[in-house]
């Protein structure tokens, strides 16, 4: 795309290149401009700017250059252990790794490399034909999403507009939607007591910093990171024993990146295990307590987060050559 791009510059072609990422407008863009709350803040050559003030400028404050990787797990249960789990397909091909409690595993691949698949198989969307899941020592047996709720298992979808949200509903509908029957006013009565409904809405947006007007404002109407950050706090306030992240920070701005990396950490100190699928290298090597690598629908290898190169992981990625499982 961007030889592409540059070769139509030569040609007088002008570009608008709208973009969260540093990465790719400090290597294709001339100039630069900084959007905040729908105003310009500021415009100028890229030759002459640097990433942390762009950061700054984003952000409307001092924010950190480098975030931190998660605390050390400090539980030594296992609550979950997948055993050669197969679909149809050859779409995953006798994946098997164990997950102790607040760990966090990033699984990384190319696209079509199976981390989908093994996150949506872990939700119950797909059936396996083979192998196990155990969660707390105990085989489950997935046949769709309820039944992975219902063993503590919960999805943060890769699009938030068409599987996380409900875009015409306003931010307290999306947030109390899955756990709506705690607040009846009496069992079996589906009116909620709207009170207690409201204070849960409001506790998730101070939590989760939701920039938003309040809890009747229409989801849609927010930005990216605030959409996702209604996604998440709908099912931190459900409760999980595992998390399953598909893309967590995709199109988020840097700011709500950071805050979303630290709910997951404070999730995992708490002792929730989270499983994180991203194409985001960056992302997985940030955040992640060891680090799968996914080819063809295998898991080639898994690797402790220490000392780990993002060629380490590259090399695995498109050679599929990796050490073993560890």
């Amino acid at each position: 795309l961007f030889k592409v791009i540059r070769t139509l510059k030569t040609q007088g072609v002008t570009f608008l290149y709208v973009s969260h990422r540093l990465d790719e407008v400090f290597d294709i863009a001339d100039t630069i401009t900084v959007l905040r709350n729908g105003k310009v803040i500021k415009t100028g050559a890229v030759k002459e700017t640097k990433k942390s003030d762009i950061v700054n400028l984003m952000a409307g404050e001092k924010v950190l250059k480098t975030i931190s990787s998660p605390s050390p797990t400090k539980f030594p249960e296992t609550i979950l252990s997948v055993n050669s789990l197969s679909l149809p397909k050859s779409l995953l091909k006798n994946v098997s790794f164990e997950l102790k409690r607040g760990e966090i595993f990033g699984v990384f691949g190319l696209v079509g490399a199976g981390q989908n698949e093994l996150i949506e198989t872990l939700f119950g969307v797909h059936v396996p034909y083979g192998g196990t899941i155990s969660v707390e020592g105990k085989e489950i047996h997935l046949k769709n999403p309820q039944s992975a709720m219902q063993c503590g298992i919960l999805l943060i979808p890769g699009d938030r507009l068409s599987q996380g949200l409900i875009l015409s509903f306003v931010v307290r509908e999306n947030i109390s939607l899955p756990i709506l029957e705690r607040f009846r006013i009496i069992p079996y009565c589906p009116i909620p007591h709207r009170k207690k409904e409201i204070n849960h809405v409001y506790q998730m947006i101070r939590d989760f910093n939701i920039q938003t007007s309040g809890t009747e404002q229409i989801v849609s109407t927010l930005s990216g990171g605030n959409q996702q950050k209604v996604v998440l706090s709908k099912w931190i306030g459900y409760g999980a024993k595992i998390l399953l992240c598909n893309e967590p920070t995709l199109g988020v701005d840097v700011v709500s990146r950071r805050e979303i990396y630290h709910f997951l950490y404070n999730l995992s100190q708490k002792g929730t295990a989270i499983i994180v699928c991203s194409t985001d290298l960056e992302e997985i090597t940030t955040i992640s307590h060891k680090i799968g690598v996914m080819n063809q629908g295998k898991l080639v290898d898994i690797l402790p987060n220490i000392n780990i190169t993002k060629s380490d992981i590259l090399n695995r990625c498109y050679l599929g050559n990796g050490a073993g499982v560890r």
